[in-house]
């Protein structure tokens, strides 16, 4: 699971930035194929298999419609960061093409004043009440340090029929806000090295990511 937390991290984690980010809030920008959030202290390329999707895209992945950011010019950007009047926003959806991959970062208002550990543990109950449709694997007690920054880690596996998905949480908070990186797949066979290898030839050790 170390192994597989520490590859997902290269994915994200494919311009390092300083361990500390600039301490106010921020939903990130994109430049081009490049999104930096220095919040987060989080930057990263995209890949040429993959895009950011439009808000009706991002509405047919997510199967619900939630607010996209990417999809905001910069002054209603600028004025929902300063606000911070929201709740399940989504920064950004990018997705493969065909949507067989997805990579999101959603922001949840931390109106309980908990930590990311009693986030991750409500969100594996609340999937834990559809019984067998979900087989769930966690890291007890475990934490990923990415960037100066530690989040929770949730590994997931559902099962409908014949289809089969795989999530990956990672979850930190900041700013008053849950902030989730997910990753997700379809493909029971992914190659996470694969993937990897077309970011630069990034490596877990070169980017200084840690385990606990």
């Amino acid at each position: 699971m170390k192994k597989a937390i520490a590859l997902i991290l290269c994915f994200l984690i494919l311009i390092p930035l300083a361990a500390c980010g600039s301490g106010g809030f921020s939903l990130g920008r994109f430049d081009g194929n490049e999104y930096h959030n220095d919040m987060l202290s989080l930057s990263f390329r995209l890949p040429t298999s993959w895009h950011r999707a439009d808000a009706a895209e991002a509405e047919s992945l997510l199967g619900m419609k939630r607010t996209v950011f990417d999809t905001y010019d910069e002054e209603a950007l600028a004025a929902a960061e300063k606000d911070k009047a929201f709740d399940l926003g989504y920064a950004f959806v990018l997705s493969t093409e065909g949507g067989l991959d997805r990579f999101d970062l959603l922001y949840q208002k931390n109106t309980s004043n908990g930590d990311s550990a009693s986030y991750i543990a409500s969100a594996r109950e609340q999937l834990e009440k559809y019984g067998d449709l979900w087989e769930i694997r966690t890291v007890s007690n475990e934490t990923v340090t990415v960037a100066g920054h530690e989040y929770a880690a949730l590994e997931m596996i559902l099962k409908n029929g014949d289809t089969v998905l795989r999530y990956y949480y990672l979850t930190t908070v900041a700013e008053g806000y849950f902030v989730t990186m997910i990753l997700t797949t379809s493909l029971t066979d992914y190659s996470f090295e694969s993937f990897l290898s077309s970011l630069n030839q990034s490596s877990a050790r070169y980017y200084g990511l840690e385990t606990d």
